[in-house]
C-alpha cells in the first residue's frame, strides 16, 4: 500500500514536471480548456502588459467573469477599453489582490465584479484541478515571467484581453432556472469584509464598484439574487442581475453554454457583452477611444477576433464542423 501511494506520487509530481517543462508547447486550445492563462500570476502577468491608463473598465471575479465579457467587442461596437481580469476559482481575496495590483498602473472608471466569488469559500481550492492550478501558477515559469507570454500561444491571436472564444456546447434544463422566492442565500463575513477592502481601492482611486451576475442556472438563483441585491442596496452599489435578463437578451441555453449551464460559450458571451456594453453606457460616463492615438492596437484584434468568433458561432449552431478549416481558433 506504502509503496503504491509512493509510486502514485512520483508519476504525479513526474506529470507537473513534465507539463512546466514543455509548457512552451501547449495548444492555445490546452490553454483555454483548462484555463490556465487565467491562474492569478498568469492574469497579473498580462495585466501589467498593458499600457499604463489605457483600460477603462476592468472585470475582475472568477471564470464567470472571463467567460461573460469579451473586451474586443465592447471596442469595436462602444470604443471602450476594457480587460476581463477574472482568474480561475478565484476567491474573493485574490480578486482583491488583482484588483490592487491593476490599480498600480490603470485608472479605470468602472470595475465589475462578477459575484459567484462571493459564495465561494475563501479558502484553498483543494481539488486536483485547483491545486495543479495553484502549483503551476506558482512554479511554471511560462506563466511567472513575462517573456514567456510573448510566444505565439499568447499573441493576440489567442488571447483576445482576457477573453476566450469557446465553441463547445452542452445544452442544461434551465426549467426551474430563477424561481422567485422570498428567501435569501447568507454570504459568509469574511467575504462582505473582502468586499468592503474592494471599495475602498475603487474609491481611493477614482473607480466605480458595479457588481454584476453572469447568467449561470449552475451558479444562480433567486435566492442568491435576493442576497446579492440587497447587500448592492446596503453599501450603496449597483448590482446587475444577467439571470433576470435571459429573456431579454436571448439567452438559449440549448446552445449558449459550454458545460451545462455553468458559463458561457462564445455565443452566450456575445449576447451578454453587448447588454454589459449598452448598460455602461447608459450609466456611466465613458470615453469611446476609436479617434485615440490608442485605437491602432485594439483595431489590430478586431478583424482576427471576429473571423474567429464568427467561426466558433457557426460551430455552435451546427453551420460548420469543428474541424473544418476556416480561421483558428
Amino acid at each position: 500500500m506504502k509503496k503504491k501511494l509512493v509510486n502514485n506520487i512520483a508519476f504525479f509530481t513526474l506529470l507537473i514536471t513534465i507539463i512546466v517543462a514543455l509548457g512552451h508547447v501547449m495548444t492555445p486550445q490546452f490553454m483555454v480548456k483548462y484555463h490556465l492563462a487565467n491562474t492569478k500570476a498568469g492574469v497579473v502577468t498580462l495585466l501589467q502588459a498593458e499600457a499604463k491608463d489605457s483600460l477603462d473598465v476592468l472585470v475582475v471575479g472568477d471564470s464567470e467573469s472571463y467567460t461573460s465579457v469579451s473586451p474586443v467587442q465592447l471596442w469595436e461596437k462602444y470604443g471602450v477599453t476594457s480587460y476581463a481580469a477574472g482568474q480561475i476559482a478565484a476567491r474573493l481575496s485574490e480578486s482583491r489582490d488583482i484588483l490592487a495590483t491593476a490599480m498600480e498602473t490603470q485608472s479605470p472608471t468602472v470595475v465589475l465584479l462578477e459575484t459567484n466569488s462571493l459564495y465561494r469559500n475563501d479558502k484553498k481550492d483543494d481539488s486536483l484541478q485547483g491545486k495543479i492550478s495553484e502549483y503551476i501558477s506558482d512554479h511554471c515559469t511560462l506563466i511567472k515571467q513575462h517573456d514567456c507570454w510573448k510566444s505565439p500561444i499568447h499573441t493576440a491571436s489567442n488571447n483576445y484581453k482576457g477573453f476566450w472564444i469557446n465553441y463547445d456546447v452542452v445544452p442544461c434544463d434551465a426549467s426551474n432556472y430563477m424561481t422567485p422566492t422570498d428567501q435569501e442565500e447568507p454570504i459568509c463575513q469574511e467575504n462582505l469584509d473582502t468586499l468592503h477592502e474592494m471599495e475602498e481601492i475603487c474609491k481611493k482611486n477614482g473607480a466605480e464598484l458595479v457588481l454584476y451576475s453572469a447568467p449561470s442556472p449552475v451558479n444562480y438563483n433567486y435566492a442568491k439574487h435576493n442576497a446579492l441585491a440587497e447587500l448592492a442596496e446596503k453599501e450603496g452599489l449597483s448590482y446587475l442581475d444577467l439571470n433576470l435578463c435571459s429573456e431579454e437578451m436571448a439567452i438559449d441555453w440549448n446552445t449558449d453554454s459550454r458545460d451545462g449551464g455553468d458559463h458561457l460559450n462564445s455565443a452566450g458571451a456575445e449576447k451578454t457583452t453587448d447588454y454589459i456594453g449598452q448598460y455602461l453606457m447608459d450609466h456611466y460616463q465613458l470615453k469611446d477611444r476609436r479617434n485615440m492615438k490608442i485605437a491602432k492596437s485594439w483595431n489590430s484584434l478586431v478583424d482576427e477576433y471576429n473571423a474567429k468568433s464568427e467561426r466558433a458561432i457557426q460551430i455552435i449552431t451546427g453551420k460548420l464542423e469543428p474541424g473544418q478549416k476556416t480561421a483558428r481558433l
